[in-house]
């Protein structure tokens, strides 16, 4: 717990630098490496790939108390862990209370139904579409996440690409993808709050 302090002391007062220099927390995607958007009170982003290799008990005593702690201070957003996720059924949870899991889908996809029955009508997840899967594996692995969530759980692929896709490749997942997204986002059930 002293070491889990000091490591957390040390977050806040880097994050804390890095908004001063960028000169708002709003001028941030979020306080983490993530760069997708989050609203200006959800900025915080926890970063708990450990989490993969433990249960919920130690999840609880050994995580979420220090993970509060970046959330307190930048704003309930999101918990990122590749996966699997052992201690999902307690992420959202988190006080303040977070709205979202950003995880890599090769390691995640076997949590699918885990994750809707946790995240159903609670948080959004983003699912990380590393550089090793190739376009067929995308395009299935998103038309599996969008069919088994439907209509509970809004989630998001986040797709990492190097520069040996040709923007014809580009164009070509962005059409497949979009083609799934479109169905999906007229099954989901949109809860507002």
């Amino acid at each position: 717990h002293y070491l889990l302090e000091m490591v957390t002391d040390l977050q806040i007062n880097c994050y804390d630098e890095i908004i001063k220099a960028a000169g708002s927390i709003n001028r941030l995607t979020s306080i983490d490496f993530d760069p997708l958007w989050a609203p200006e009170d959800k900025k915080g982003f926890v970063s708990d790939d450990v989490c993969a290799s433990f249960g919920p008990d130690i999840f609880e005593e050994f995580s979420m108390p220090y993970n509060n702690r970046i959330y307190k201070k930048f704003g309930g957003g999101r918990l990122h862990n590749c996966g699997p996720n052992p201690s999902i059924e307690l992420y959202l949870n988190h006080d303040p209370e977070i709205k979202g899991l950003n995880c890599s889908f090769k390691y995640s996809k076997v949590d699918l139904e885990k994750i809707k029955n946790e995240f159903k009508g609670r948080g959004i997840v983003e699912f990380n579409v590393d550089f090793s899967e190739s376009f067929e594996e995308i395009v299935k692995g998103y038309e599996k996440i969008a069919n088994i969530l439907t209509p509970d759980v809004s989630a998001i692929p986040f797709l990492f690409l190097d520069s040996t896709w040709s923007d014809s490749d580009l164009t070509y997942i962005y059409i497949s993808l979009r083609k799934i997204s479109d169905r999906y986002a007229k099954e989901i059930n949109w809860k507002s709050k």
